[in-house]
């Protein structure tokens, strides 16, 4: 008793421990969140600049890929007819599968005094004589003034379209200029400033000397695909991530301060501007050497009020319900280990009195048996009485040996319907009661043998169904001591039978009533009254009625017997 006192007293230490260890580490943890926490916020916030610039070099670089994989240079427009070079240019941009970025694609063409303007078909792949647009007008009188004699470069105020000039001999349709064949400079140039025919790579004033625009590649940004999809992936890559709305943003023309894109959603209110960066150089690479292109937008980012915090409280709470799982999972690790270990020991502990009992159940038969045959064999006992009472002790002790064996053998091989037949219960049960009857330990027993005159089948195995019965009346015929009364019933019942063995003897504690089915167990009057036994017969039975597809179970009062009932399920 004091060494089980001492076990729970460590076991009860083990979990407060346990409890205290867990704790603890979940409040170091959500401390440290709140560090990390904290540091999180203050590098979002100082990185906000550096997270604008990369959103917006991002936007402009895959514009001004995209814008150099459309133009073609003037070489190549040697090599094949207008219409030819365009459109596998056009094939080699979507070939890549790049985003829908483009609403439309031309080429103006100078023809005497005017410009014609020929549509390069996004979806159909033509090139086909189109109408100057509405929006493009001022781009048509631009390009006009310099077939005329000369234009400043042209320069949008929305952003949203420009154009490309493809340098050659000035306005000489596929003639081989400067920017021929022979060099690259007549290759189109995405940075410089290029727009007027004296400005040219190949224009008087260049290297090339005598060259020109011999036509120019229009191409005009989707406003639609911009403001809904574009712009806010870049945005939620960049400047609010993981779905947190940190800022606001807003994208104006640098030339109209019109508003082209905007987070907000009443844009006049506008918000608390703590950056801007300008972008959109028009898909002119922003690293080329010489004199930088003007972007046309500028982007205002805001920070939202309380935003920063609520994001980083997001995360430190996230981070937090993490820590509380895994501490609970160590907890009920080591609870359940507890648990086991507990359940370990107390099994090895009924092993033990296994085997202890099992000795002293084999040693008292074995002495019988033993001293019988030596009396017998050294003529002790002569007279016909005599050796029939000795032949008896030892023919009664061996069978008692052999019922122990056998018990220890079904429990180590487990109990299995073996024989799935029709069982006749009323025949398996009347067996039981004579065979019991029939052992001269139980002979002055009253069995009580209450059966109807019918009683469905059950399927199984007879044998064993008759081993669980007999050994469930041999329990009442022990416990319900010499001459004692033992009741055996049968009952149909709704799509089972029941049956009852009752006896009337000191009962079971309510506290032994969920043990007694389990291997090794014997019950504390039973070992006070040392009752022979081995502490497998119950665990047998259960097995066994377990296999069939039924249940036991068992109803006692201290003083007052038991009864144990078995549920089978019956045939229809």
């Amino acid at each position: 008793m004091d060494s089980g006192r001492q076990r729970s007293r460590v076991e009860m230490i083990f979990i407060i421990a346990m409890v205290v260890l867990c704790g603890g580490l979940t409040v170091l943890q959500y401390h440290w969140t709140g560090e990390l926490a904290r540091a999180e916020m203050d590098r979002m916030s100082g990185s906000l600049a550096n997270q604008a610039k990369l959103m917006t070099r991002a936007f402009d670089t895959e514009l001004a890929q995209a814008c150099g994989t459309i133009v073609p240079t003037s070489a190549e427009l040697d090599r094949g007819t207008a219409e030819a070079v365009h459109l596998g240019k056009l094939r080699e941009w979507k070939s890549a599968k790049p985003r829908p970025i483009f609403k439309r694609v031309a080429v103006a063409v100078p023809s005497g005094e005017k410009v014609e303007l020929f549509e390069v078909g996004i979806s159909s792949e033509t090139y086909s004589p189109m109408e100057w647009p509405e929006e493009w007008v001022d781009l048509q009188q631009n390009l006009s003034k310099k077939i005329a004699g000369g234009s400043p470069p042209f320069e949008g105020r929305t952003g949203f379209f420009r154009e490309f000039p493809v340098m050659g001999s000035r306005f000489s349709g596929r003639s081989r200029g400067p920017g021929g064949p022979r060099g690259r400079q007549g290759e189109s140039d995405f940075g410089g400033p290029r727009f007027g025919p004296d400005r040219g790579p190949g224009g008087p004033g260049g290297p090339g000397g005598g060259g020109g625009e011999r036509e120019w590649v229009i191409v005009e940004l989707d406003a639609g695909y911009l403001r809904d999809v574009w712009l806010p992936e870049l945005i939620a890559t960049h400047l609010n991530p993981e779905g947190n709305a940190i800022c606001d943003v807003t994208v104006r023309s640098k030339a109209t301060g019109e508003i082209i894109f905007s987070t907000l959603a009443d844009e006049s209110k506008g918000s608390a501007r703590t950056q801007s960066v300008d972008f959109n150089f028009q898909g002119s690479r922003v690293d080329q050497p010489g004199p930088p292109t003007k972007p046309s937008w500028t982007m205002e980012i805001g920070r939202r009020e309380g935003s920063l915090e609520a994001a980083v409280s997001g995360s430190r709470k996230k981070n937090l319900a993490v820590a509380v799982v895994l501490n609970a999972l160590i907890l009920a690790a080591g609870w359940m280990l507890l648990r086991v270990t507990r359940h370990s020991r107390e099994l090895a502990e009924e092993r033990m009195k296994f085997v202890a009992n099992v000795t002293h159940e084999l040693r008292t038969p074995l002495t019988v048996i033993r001293g019988a045959a030596h009396n017998m064999k050294r003529g002790i006992v002569k007279d016909q009485e005599g050796i029939a009472r000795y032949s008896g002790l030892i023919l009664e002790h061996a069978e008692s040996l052999g019922e122990m064996v056998e018990q220890v053998l079904d429990f180590s091989g487990g109990q299995k319907a073996r024989d799935q037949v029709p069982v006749e219960l009323d025949k398996v049960i009347r067996d039981a009661v004579l065979t019991v009857k029939g052992d001269a330990k139980f002979s002055s027993c009253e069995i009580d043998l209450k059966l109807p005159s019918a009683l469905p089948t059950v399927t199984g195995d007879p044998a064993s169904l008759r081993r669980a019965l007999q050994n469930l009346i041999e329990n009442a015929a022990k416990h319900g001591g010499v001459g004692g009364w033992i009741g055996v019933s049968a009952s149909a019942l709704a799509g089972r039978v029941e049956i009852q063995v009752a006896d009337r003897g000191p009962g079971i504690p309510a506290d032994e009533q969920r043990e007694i089915f389990n291997p090794f167990y014997r019950g504390s009057i039973a070992r006070e009254k040392q009752v022979r036994g081995s502490g497998l017969g119950l665990s047998l039975v259960k097995e066994i009625v377990t296999a069939h597809g039924g249940n036991i179970f068992v109803r006692s009062e201290t003083g007052r017997g038991s009864t144990f009932t078995v549920n089978l399920p019956a045939n229809p």
